[in-house]
């Protein structure tokens, strides 16, 4: 008991001392001079930074989520950030173009953000795999299209080529049917090859993979790739993605 007293006592006190010279700059943060303040800011940034991905890993709870399965003969497997990772913030309401999520993810449209509200939700469930949730709801988007542009992570890019099938699979939830299309970029120089797949956007798991063997790809170096998730015409309709896996395997040699 007396060792457990000293343990706590003893973190307290660097709790305490790492926490003070921040606690005070904030108390004084009014009194300092705007130069004082601009050198500081970088700082402050750094510290908070490392605070969010404790509070992202805590977040997660014990014990995390398992890694995404591999099905069999695959030889990669990735879930996306805004699946693992804790977003910041969680709900975004009239999201921009081009906007950043989470680890590669990058929304897009060409409506009126009004129209759009983004929300992650922690999963509790014990059958959800993924840790985290991602709601999409659109009003009236005046627009044609809403997508997420997912880049490949590097055990996934690494030695890709037409010998490989890459698989997507994801968990749906939709207020009504919604077509989903899912586009495969692979870049090599100035050059990008594209391949369109059709997923039904009904509820519960769907999956789509893509040959490369049907695309054009010269000798065995991609320099980018990313798939594009194109929700077609999504007004007045509210999504969720439960999940989002994607894999690849090795084509089985004839």
């Amino acid at each position: 008991m007396l060792r457990a007293a000293f343990r706590r006592i003893r973190t307290q006190w660097r709790r305490k001392r790492l926490l003070a010279p921040w606690l005070a700059l904030a108390d004084r943060g009014r009194k300092l001079p705007p130069e004082g303040l601009a050198e500081l800011r970088p700082f402050a940034h750094q510290v908070r930074g490392a605070a969010d991905r404790i509070l992202a890993l805590s977040d997660l709870g014990a014990p995390t989520r398992p890694d995404p399965l591999r099905t069999p003969g695959e030889d990669a497997v990735w879930r996306p950030g805004p699946w693992t990772d804790r977003m910041h913030p969680a709900g975004i309401a009239a999201p921009m173009s081009r906007l950043a999520l989470e680890r590669g993810v990058t929304l897009f449209h060409d409506g009126q953000p009004s129209s759009i509200i983004l929300r992650q939700k922690r999963s509790h469930h014990a059958t959800d795999a993924a840790a985290f949730s991602l709601g999409i709801e659109v009003f009236a988007l005046g627009g044609s299209f809403l997508s997420m542009c997912i880049d490949l992570q590097d055990n996934l890019l690494a030695g890709l080529s037409r010998r490989h099938i890459l698989r997507m699979t994801m968990d749906l939830e939709c207020e009504r049917p919604q077509d989903f299309y899912a586009r495969l970029n692979l870049g090599q120089g100035p050059n990008t090859e594209d391949l369109v797949l059709h997923l039904p956007g009904i509820a519960g798991p769907c999956e789509v993979e893509f040959d490369l063997a049907r695309m054009s790809i010269r000798g065995n170096r991609v320099d980018r790739a990313w798939i594009d998730v194109i929700l077609q015409e999504p007004d007045h309709n509210a999504v969720v993605i439960r999940d989002l896996v994607l894999g690849r395997r090795p084509r089985a040699e004839l």
